[in-house]
């Protein structure tokens, strides 16, 4: 377990690296957004429906657009907040 999360570290600081960005940033690009975006197209093969994939990359643009001179963890406490209050409204 220890060995995969060095080498998941270290593809994360190398990404880092090569697009001038931290460590930090490189780790929220993949874990939420990569990722998300990856189950969301699969979703949308699924239901032969571009919905979801769609949103997420409308959401992002936004945050990227709103925070793009401080777009730090603050764009991400954005978005976990908004994620949090609308599965507790669904509920």
């Amino acid at each position: 377990m220890v060995r995969i999360f060095g080498i998941i570290a270290n593809l994360l600081k190398r990404m880092a690296k090569a697009l001038h960005i931290s460590y930090n940033m490189a780790n929220i690009i993949v874990y939420y957004f990569a990722i998300p975006l990856s189950w969301a197209i699969m979703l949308d093969f699924y239901f032969k429906m571009p919905i979801l994939s769609l949103t997420i990359i409308i959401v992002w643009l936004f945050l990227v657009i709103r925070y793009k001179k401080t777009f730090q963890f603050s764009a991400i406490i954005y978005l976990i907040n908004l994620l949090s209050f609308y599965c507790h409204s669904a509920k």
